[in-house]
Order: C-alpha cells, then structure tokens, then sequence
C-alpha cells in the first residue's frame, strides 16, 4: 500500500518538475540560436549604417583613411544579399588615394545642391522577439538594446532631414533656404556620426557574441 502511495506521489512530483528540468536542458540552446539570430540580422543593419555613412562622408568631402580603414572589413566580410563587389573594390582604390585625391574624388562624385534620401530601418527580427531575450544574457541584452536605441535615434534625426528638405521646394526666400540648408546638412552630420556609432556598436556585439 505505501509503495503505491509513493509512486503515486513521485509520479505527480515527476509530472510537475518535468517541464522545469526540460526548459533547463532546452534553455542554452534557445540562448544560443536566438543570440546567433540576432547578430546575424545587425550584421545586414552593419553593413547598411556602413554605406550610408560612406554617402555622407563622400558629401562632406570626408572620406579618412581611419573611417575607410573601418569600413572596409565590414563591406568586405559581409555575405548578405545586398554586397556589392565593385563597390568594394571602389572603396579600395580610394582608400590607395592621397588626402588631396580623396577630397577631389568626393567632389566629382557628389551634388551638394541635392538632398539625401535617407529610409528608416527597423530590426523586424528583434521586435519579434524582445520578450525571448530574457533567456540571453544580460551583457547581450545591454548591447542589442544599444543598438536600437541608436537606430531609433537615427531614424528621429531622417525624419527632421526629409521635413527641412521638403521646406527647399516651398519657394523660401534666399536667407530662409539658407538657414535650412545650413540645419540640414548640420543633421547629416549628425546622421553620419550614429551610423558610425551603429557600425562599431555592431563589430563589438558580432566580437563578443558569435
């Protein structure tokens, strides 16, 4: 009779911490693809905030060898569909150039009378599955939070820039285009630097966590 009892009751224990010890055993695992997951999709975001910020550099007739020296493994290592081989190998000649050349360069290949389209971009795969991220930990968490937060950031400054670039075809007077102009191109300024910022954010979480 009380080995039936006991069975009975080791039966019921069993049921109740079977799923635990389960989610214990699958929990690494779910740690592990989901990390895995999402520093692959920054790394497509990495490589976008890279060409962007090579657009505007190019604007600003500010294309240094530090930045092109960073940007370079970026575009170079990325396997997404969005690689493009000549612009790589573009990227590599200027980077052979002289300061002088590199400044020449950017001015023939740029229109400063002409505004920058600039999209916001969004990380689809984290919106989806930020309540998971509590199985990662904390230091991944830190960082991939980091991430959007400066996206977010720079999607807040695009906005400002398409609003003062719409204001250029409302007929402003001279000193009023001025002005805008002058606030726009100090917001691309500012648009480069979070690129940046998302650029290296992302290397750092890519060197940490996959």
């Amino acid at each position: 009779m009380y080995d039936t009892i006991f069975a009975i009751v080791l039966g019921w224990l069993l049921g109740l911490l079977s799923p635990t010890i389960a989610e214990r055993i699958r929990r690494p695992y779910r740690r592990r693809e989901l990390t895995r997951a999402v520093v692959n999709k920054m790394l497509a975001l990495q490589h976008t905030m890279v060409v962007l910020e090579c657009r505007i550099r190019i604007r600003r007739r500010d294309l240094s060898v530090k930045f092109l020296d960073s940007a370079f493994p970026v575009l170079d290592g990325f396997q997404g569909p969005g690689k493009n081989s000549d612009y790589i190998a573009g990227i590599k000649k200027v980077r052979e150039m002289s300061d002088a050349q590199r400044v020449e360069f950017c001015r023939t290949v740029s229109d400063p009378s002409i505004g920058l389209g600039l999209p916001q971009y969004s990380l689809p795969l984290f919106s989806t599955q930020i309540a998971n991220l509590a199985v990662c930990g904390i230091d991944f968490q830190r960082s991939v939070l980091s991430v959007k937060y400066h996206l977010d950031l720079y999607n807040q400054s695009s906005l400002r820039a398409q609003a003062l670039l719409d204001m250029t075809f409302n007929k402003p007077s001279q000193e009023d285009r001025g002005a805008i102009i002058k606030n726009l191109e100090s917001i691309y300024a500012g648009i480069g630097e979070r690129a940046e910022l998302v650029m290296h954010l992302i290397g750092d979480l890519r060197t940490r966590f996959n």
